[in-house]
């Protein structure tokens, strides 16, 4: 009975360790992972061979200048503005090619080299220039879209006047989108409202109607 009791007191004694052993294990789990996914703070827009720049931007404050590696070498540097974006000219980079590929590093206030950002050189097809555009309601404030990176500049066009025009932009999940003042623009529901969207050299890429309603 004696020996009995011992081998009970036993199990018990156990059981709440290998519970704790089962907790803990999760807990370290979930830590992990948790370190494991995080948001990059540098996103670049989908460069294309016939571009002449490459524009980006930076999230969450986190640098205030941005480096442009080509082979592992620093080819320029630039500032990154209030809204987070910025910009750099790609002129005589060699960049032309699919082929090629390069690096967005951000800098810190030493000079010190930060997260880098793998980039590649993209040939320019037709589903690159595709957009959307919502319908758009007299009154409201802005007639919202979203475009392929193809697009680099978006117009509100009416009545076949171009009154406004926008960069796109580049949001934390890569996703680009845009949005146009229209309130003090489109007046009557008859207007012909049109999207314009251009390419990097301003060429005319797509046009979209836009539907008003009253």
């Amino acid at each position: 009975m004696k020996k009995r009791n011992m081998l009970l007191t036993t199990l018990l004694l156990s059981v709440p360790m290998a519970m704790s052993t089962v907790v803990n294990a999760e807990s370290v789990l979930k830590n992990e992972n948790a370190s494991s996914v995080t948001m990059e703070s540098i996103k670049a827009k989908k460069y294309f061979w016939t571009d002449s720049s490459i524009e980006g931007k930076v999230f969450a404050n986190k640098y205030n200048r941005v480096g442009l590696l080509i082979d592992g070498k620093l080819q320029s540097q630039a500032d990154v503005k209030s809204d987070g974006t910025f910009k750099f000219s790609t002129r005589g980079l060699g960049l032309t090619s699919s082929d090629k590929t390069f690096e967005i590093v951000g800098i810190d206030e030493t000079g010190q080299f930060g997260e880098k950002v793998n980039c590649k050189v993209y040939p320019k097809l037709n589903k690159d220039y595709q957009m959307t555009v919502s319908s758009y309601k007299l009154g409201e404030d802005k007639i919202y879209g979203t475009n392929e990176a193809g697009i680099d500049t978006v117009a509100l066009r009416i009545n076949n006047k171009v009154v406004r025009k926008v960069t796109t932009v580049l949001e934390a999940n890569g996703k680009e989108i845009y949005s146009l003042f229209a309130k003090d623009k489109v007046l009557k529901k008859t207007d012909k409202v049109e999207i314009v969207g251009y390419d990097s050299s301003g060429n005319t890429r797509t046009v979209l109607a836009v539907k008003v309603n009253q």
